[in-house]
């Protein structure tokens, strides 16, 4: 079975029409590269915060038989995994795109995950387990074709820097890496990607507002996480 067709097989329904958008998408990822790696270089300065080189051992690419289940996450051979500091729009929130029209937000990071992963094949690394979330955390590098030459970018980097994704927040409201920060400013400030939209359901207001929410809530069982955070 071609590569292209069990993707998309193992991607569901949603995304049956990847395909035909693939070479629009491939030519937004052109675009955007060289902001791309112009945020990465942050990544790679001097006291960064976030991810330095990647190390040589234990990096392995995507499996083909992938099932993407969002724009930050992916279950490979049984196993989930999540990209490290990264969070993707979510499923059933709307933005208006360049057409006028309504679009789910969440399938719009799912869609740009999936083509950026065919189109660099990157490899990635755990750097954390997470048995609540049930899901490894990893980071992920590719060496690309820019308009610079052949560049090694980082998948989260891009994904911030495109637009597409932003910079995943801890429970204090307090980014997860400095340097996914940058690369999410730089993405507002130049309108990339879903920050174009006027009416844009940014993630983590929304997840630190359901939060909230759940804190000042009375509290079913004493022992649970929420109520233990107070």
């Amino acid at each position: 079975m071609p590569p292209d067709e069990a993707a998309s097989r193992s991607e569901g329904p949603l995304l049956r029409g990847l395909n035909q958008d693939l070479p629009m998408v491939r030519c937004r990822i052109r675009e955007l590269m060289t902001a791309a790696v112009t945020v990465f270089a942050v990544l790679l300065s001097p006291g960064a915060q976030g991810q330095g080189t990647p190390p040589s051992l234990q990096w392995q690419p995507i499996a083909a038989n992938t099932t993407f289940e969002t724009g930050d996450t992916w279950v490979s051979n049984g196993q989930r995994f999540r990209l490290y500091g990264v969070q993707s729009c979510l499923r059933e929130t709307a933005y208006t795109g360049p057409d006028g029209r309504k679009h789910d937000c969440g399938d719009a990071s799912l869609r740009m995950l999936i083509a950026l992963v065919r189109t660099w094949n990157p490899r990635c690394s755990s750097v954390a387990r997470s048995p609540r979330r049930d899901a490894t955390f990893v980071v992920c590098y590719a060496v690309a074709a820019t308009s610079a030459g052949a560049q090694q970018v980082e998948l989260g980097t891009a994904l911030i820097a495109s637009g597409f994704a932003f910079a995943a927040l801890d429970e204090n409201g307090r980014p997860v890496s400095l340097a996914y920060e940058v690369a999410e400013k730089t993405a507002h400030s130049s309108n990339a990607g879903l920050w174009a939209a006027p009416d844009l359901a940014n993630p983590n207001a929304i997840l630190l507002n359901a939060l909230s929410k759940a804190r000042s809530a009375p509290c079913a069982d004493p022992l649970s996480s929420v109520c233990g955070a107070r």
